[in-house]
């Protein structure tokens, strides 16, 4: 597994998240590190930053 060279600081600061909210869904995800300065895997960084965005509604035309 590859590492984004990213770590939970700097994704949060990218994707203007809160730090701690970022650190709340590794845990809720089963993300494994030791604190903000942790760098993430590629799978990792894209499971958060999927998580955090609010879900998207399709709407179908009828």
């Amino acid at each position: 597994m590859g590492f984004a060279d990213l770590s939970i600081a700097e994704l949060a600061e990218d994707y203007q998240l809160n730090r701690e909210s970022v650190l709340l869904l590794c845990e809720h995800l089963g993300i494994p590190h030791q604190d903000a300065h942790s760098l993430l895997s590629l799978e990792d960084a894209k499971r958060i930053i999927l998580a955090s965005k609010p879900p998207t509604t399709s709407q179908s035309a009828d």
